[in-house]
């Protein structure tokens, strides 16, 4: 299953392959241009245990509350407003 997401302005592709290799994990692969809290170059591939096959919407969800928690690690709070106010030592 393949959808778009949108958070905090940053468009994510997401992959998920709920039988991945015969069945003995769940896949989930993002994919953005801009960092996320779960990956600063964009993409990040996770495997959950085996289970039941999420819907659309449970898998939107899943990975929203995922970068919400993420996002609550104050590193991440540090880029983000960095990012914002620019940064010369940055460049």
């Amino acid at each position: 299953m393949h959808i778009t997401i949108i958070w905090q302005g940053r468009e994510i592709q997401v992959t998920y392959i709920p039988n991945w290799c015969a069945g003995i994990a769940q896949h989930l692969e993002l994919r953005s241009i801009r960092p996320l809290p779960v990956t600063e170059t964009g993409y990040r591939s996770h495997f959950l245990p085996a289970g039941e096959e999420m819907t659309q919407e449970a898998l939107e969800q899943f990975v929203r509350d995922w970068l919400d928690a993420a996002a609550q690690v104050k590193d991440w709070q540090a880029r983000e407003e960095r990012s914002r106010q620019g940064d010369l030592f940055d460049l």
